[in-house]
């Protein structure tokens, strides 16, 4: 073989082979459009505006304790997905998706049960149950074939079935392996058309923690092949409850609980493990007034006596009574205060502390 030849064979050899090389590839993002979020998806500590969120191709999960806020949370991010020209196919395995539950999300104006109506426009929420691994397998792929999909959402992989589920009430042994032996394959085929058609898939697990002798672990659905197929996992704990002052119907003013103050932590991630904390409120989605206004207190930009409050953001010096009255003085001046934040570097994700300690 002449030297000429060899270079060629070589130069063929390293376009192959850079085909496949992730060093410099550029990562393509779904934008939710809340900055903050985006950026701690990306693995991103210093949180700069219009950069980030969820890597195409790759799979997350977000586990949690029962009402802490992953249904919600979701259902949030899918409607910022669809007002940014993405559609959202969601797996509703529990069937309690219902248009009250998605006109209070404002996600409704996005829904279609129509799957040609699906296909037209880029910006569209579909809504399939299917019972069991099969099925969803099947209808994820029929999908497909008729429509882009961005954003693929299972809720959740607790309750996906085996056709011996279906045929038998017992829990035996047989079916209990047969299940480990489908979700060997389940959660790689899901993997794999992640990968094939560039596109997003997220779980939501419910988790239960368990004793297993002097300690407590968390126990997840979908076994080894559900943590090692997952490229991203996170963990929603609540921190506190979110309440504000209502005036029930006897006209007595009550503070009323609305949401949590969730923590979500990174389990698993390419890029660090980070926490971040985000207000969600039951029935809506995260509030980012509410979160402003968390951060503009924590740091004295808001400041009360008994029931009187200063705020005092840039060229925004007011005094207004009342918790709520606070928050429609941000709602009002929400880009100002938004602007103001980002300026000063005053929203942080925060890198984990185990990790930076090495353990």
């Amino acid at each position: 073989m002449s030297k000429k030849e060899l270079n060629s064979d070589i130069n063929e050899l390293m376009k192959r082979i850079n085909k496949f090389s992730n060093v410099n590839k550029e990562y393509e993002y779904l934008n939710t459009g809340i900055d903050v979020l985006d950026n701690f998806f990306a693995g991103f500590s210093d949180v700069q505006r219009g950069r980030g969120g969820m890597l195409r191709g790759k799979m997350y999960s977000f586990s949690g304790g029962a009402g802490v806020g992953k249904t919600t949370l979701l259902l949030d991010i899918c409607k910022r997905f669809c007002e940014n020209k993405y559609n959202v196919l969601y797996i509703d395995v529990e069937d309690g998706i219902n248009d009250r539950f998605l006109e209070s999300v404002d996600l409704l104006k996005y829904y279609t049960n129509d799957i040609q109506d699906y296909g037209k426009d880029q910006n569209r929420f579909f809504v399939v149950s299917p019972q069991t691994y099969g099925e969803c397998i099947d209808v994820i792929k029929d999908i497909l074939k008729i429509v882009k999909v961005d954003f693929i959402v299972i809720d959740s992989i607790k309750h996906l079935l085996t056709s011996t589920d279906i045929d038998s009430n017992s829990e035996d042994i047989e079916g209990m392996l047969l299940d480990k032996r489908i979700e060997g394959v389940f959660f790689p085929i899901l993997k794999n058309i992640a990968r094939k058609y560039n596109l997003t898939i997220c779980f939501i697990q419910q988790v239960r923690v368990k004793k297993k002798g002097m300690f407590f672990v968390v126990d997840e659905s979908g076994g080894n092949a559900f943590l090692h197929s997952v490229d991203s996992r996170l963990f929603l704990k609540q921190k506190e409850t979110i309440e504000v002052d209502k005036i029930n119907n006897e006209g007595i003013k009550i503070r009323k609980e609305v949401g949590n103050i969730v923590e979500i932590v990174t389990k698993k991630s390419r890029f660090g493990m980070f926490n971040l904390t985000l207000p969600i409120v039951f029935g809506k989605g995260i509030s980012l007034v509410y979160y402003y206004y968390r951060i503009l207190k924590n740091i004295g930009y808001i400041q009360n006596k008994a029931s009187i409050y200063s705020i005092n953001v840039g060229d925004l010096d007011v005094k207004v009574k009342g918790e709520n009255e606070v928050y429609k003085v941000i709602k009002d001046n929400f880009e100002k205060i938004e602007d103001f934040l980002y300026k000063n570097n005053l929203i942080v994700i925060e890198k984990d502390k185990e990790e930076e300690d090495g353990v």
